[in-house]
């Protein structure tokens, strides 16, 4: 608005953005001058806030003349700043609190089957009587909660490890014994 404008302006403005569905929020600023009193503006605007239910944060410039305005918008808690870039700043502040927020309400998709056993029943059984899972046991926990996993191939031969390695191709393959039974001498105390 121009510098000129009476408060009826200031307060029809006021009004126009808080009426506006695409309006969020609003940021009044006043910078002073003589047409205008800081207090009495002040008064009108906490007056036309009380039915308002968007957020509103006030910045009344100026030191003795906007004093008493910045104090009324505190009194009728109304946020308000000395300067545009604090108003500015908090303003930000307000945009990212609504976004997290909005963000932490969203859920992340159920885990919707698992294949064979539950692996939360398998994280149990494993807790209740330790062991050492094979690689396939564990990828398969892992897979069963989406978490990606490299495919495991079993061989109960040398020749169907090599026919499984012809497959996948050389170099690369690593074979781990199929049973926790051999993985225990290694690590008996």
């Amino acid at each position: 608005m121009l510098f000129d404008s009476s408060p009826e302006r200031f307060i029809a403005a006021l009004t126009t953005c808080i009426d506006d569905p695409e309006v969020d929020a609003v940021l009044a600023i006043l910078s002073p001058n003589t047409l205008v009193s800081p207090s009495e503006l002040a008064r009108s605007v906490t007056a036309v806030t009380q039915q308002m239910t968007k957020p509103l944060l006030t910045c009344w410039m100026g030191e003795s003349e906007a004093r008493e305005g910045r104090a009324l918008f505190a009194q009728a808690r109304i946020p308000t700043f000395r300067t545009p870039e604090n108003a500015v700043v908090a303003f930000a502040f307000m945009v990212n609190w609504v976004r997290n927020q909005k963000l932490l309400q969203e859920t992340p998709p159920a885990l919707t089957s698992y294949q064979g056993r539950s692996p939360c029943a398998r994280c149990g059984q494993a807790v209740a009587e330790p062991q050492i899972l094979t690689l396939p046991e564990a990828k398969s926990v892992l897979a069963a909660f989406h978490i990606p996993v490299s495919p495991t191939y079993v061989a109960s031969s040398a020749s169907e490890a090599v026919s499984i390695a012809n497959q996948l191709g050389y170099p690369g393959e690593r074979l781990y014994p199929a049973s926790p039974e051999k993985l225990k001498p290694p690590f008996a105390t």
